[in-house]
């Protein structure tokens, strides 16, 4: 059997080199929990932004929302309420109508007793 060779003892740069790794690894490891540290605040800003977000836009579909039928309800009172203005229209054109037939027939109704007066004072009828 062959005699198994051993490593050469490490020399002192060697040393140097594992302690520079050694240092390397432990910084590595400190800045990936800083990394991670960040991305766990950033994580939480960030949703609590967007539950504001969420909330806000909730009250603003909401309020849109409400709106709308206010519109719509008022469009519709709209509609009605010109329905109702053409009626009011047309019963004021109607009431004028009578107004001027009753001023007429007054007028008729007093050239009648005049004519009647007339015709007493003559003695014509």
């Amino acid at each position: 059997m062959a005699a198994r060779k051993h490593p050469p003892p490490p020399t002192q740069e060697a040393h140097r080199t594992n302690a520079l790794l050694e240092d390397i690894r432990a910084q590595q490891q400190v800045m990936l929990e800083a990394i991670a540290s960040m991305r766990e605040e950033l994580e939480r800003k960030f949703g609590e932004r967007f539950d504001g977000v969420d909330t806000r836009l909730k009250l603003l579909e909401e309020s849109v929302r409400s709106n709308s039928a206010e519109i719509r309800k008022n469009s519709e009172d709209i509609r009605r309420l010109f329905g109702g203005l053409a009626e009011v229209s047309d019963e004021v054109r109607r009431l004028r109508a009578d107004f001027d037939r009753r001023e007429e027939r007054s007028r008729i109704e007093a050239l009648e007793a005049r004519v009647e007066r007339l015709e007493l004072h003559l003695k014509v009828g």
